[in-house]
């Protein structure tokens, strides 16, 4: 344990980190929804028309890309992780915005966080680390990227 007390700006920041993350993995499940959308209707039309030209070989290759987007969105459920998501943007933005005591904030991250789903891509954790420190002014904070952080945050 150590002697150094958390300070209100400590805590300010972890609520930006939070919202960040939140952000991120938003936007990104956003894109993956819209993506596996695309392939549905897209591979659905696409296959009518294979159909209608007479190439089942295609028509093959489309069912199967439309079938496991279908089960894609059924698993994994993106509208549902954006909705959640996007209540706790708002619960942390609602937090910052009172502006409480530290012990008082504090409580109140604790309690947005019981609901926080604490799975996600640790990637975008690492991304919305070095986001938060340079928005906040403390550039020296944040560490290089590894390519798949890189990559994720282009995703995202």
């Amino acid at each position: 344990m150590s002697d150094i007390e958390r300070t209100k700006a400590e805590s300010d920041l972890d609520i930006r980190y939070a919202i960040r993350l939140h952000e991120l993995h938003l936007r990104l499940y956003k894109r993956l929804r819209a993506g596996l959308s695309f392939i549905t209707l897209a591979g659905g039309s696409a296959a009518l028309i294979s159909l209608l030209a007479g190439k089942p070989t295609l028509v093959a290759a489309m069912a199967a890309a439309v079938a496991l987007s279908a089960l894609f969105e059924h698993v994994f459920d993106f509208a549902a992780k954006v909705a959640e998501r996007a209540a706790l943007i708002r619960d942390y933005n609602l937090l910052l915005a009172q502006n409480l005591a530290l012990p008082e904030q504090d409580r109140e991250m604790f309690h947005i966080r019981a609901g926080d789903p604490q799975t996600g891509i640790e990637s975008l954790r690492f991304v919305a680390f070095n986001d938060n420190a340079r928005q906040t002014g403390h550039e020296d904070w944040a560490r290089p990227e590894t390519f798949g952080q890189r990559l994720m945050r282009a995703l995202a």
